[in-house]
């Protein structure tokens, strides 16, 4: 290999790493990677946690179309419309009603609990960001 005709094109490291007794590699491109380099001894990183959450349902399907939560036999849940208006009435015979008959499907879709998660095993670490 000519070394002479290679060190016209050569891209070489700055000379920070030169004043750690480090010797300056030669490199043919522009794209350039440098790995950290740790001395034995000098460097020892405590073991910590990382939240991590696993979500297995997000509310659709891979095409869009929602889907909902069903109970044991497969049927889907309806609760009371949150916004729903209750209709006051009246009998023939003079007895006051109220109707309240709205309800909704409730979405499949377990990424509105991370937050509250996340918080609590935020706390359970001691984190206090």
């Amino acid at each position: 290999c000519d070394i002479g005709s290679r060190e016209r094109n050569l891209v070489k490291f700055p000379s920070l790493l030169m004043k750690e007794g480090l010797d300056v590699a030669s490199v043919e491109s522009v794209n350039v990677a440098i790995l950290p380099i740790v001395k034995e001894g000098d460097f020892k990183m405590a073991d910590y946690n990382i939240f991590m959450a696993m979500i297995e349902k997000i509310g659709h399907d891979k095409r869009g179309n929602p889907l909902f939560k069903r109970d044991k036999e497969g049927n889907e849940i309806l609760v009371p419309e949150k916004n729903s208006v209750l209709v006051l009435g009246e009998t023939a015979e003079g007895t006051k009603t109220v109707a309240h008959e709205q309800r909704v499907k409730v979405e499949d879709d377990q990424t509105p609990d991370v937050p509250e998660i996340f918080a609590e095993w935020k706390v359970q670490e001691g984190l206090t960001w």
